[in-house]
């Protein structure tokens, strides 16, 4: 976490409609405060996201 930077970058008008690299209007790859940020908080986030990615895999394999 010692080099942990806070970036709040602006967005480009035409951001998603076109591709760009991140490069370009982020210079750390940062979107926000990744400061507070600990490892139990990161194993949430991501056993959230596989719990709902399955959930939606299984609606899709059901033909819902």
């Amino acid at each position: 976490m010692d080099k942990a930077v806070a970036e709040y970058p602006t967005f480009p008008a035409t951001f998603g409609m076109e591709a760009i690299s991140l490069s370009t209007f982020n210079k750390s790859g940062v979107f926000g405060d990744p400061t507070p940020s600990t490892a139990a908080k990161g194993e949430a986030l991501i056993s959230r996201i596989v719990d709902e990615s399955v959930k939606l895999v299984e609606l899709f394999l059901s033909g819902r």
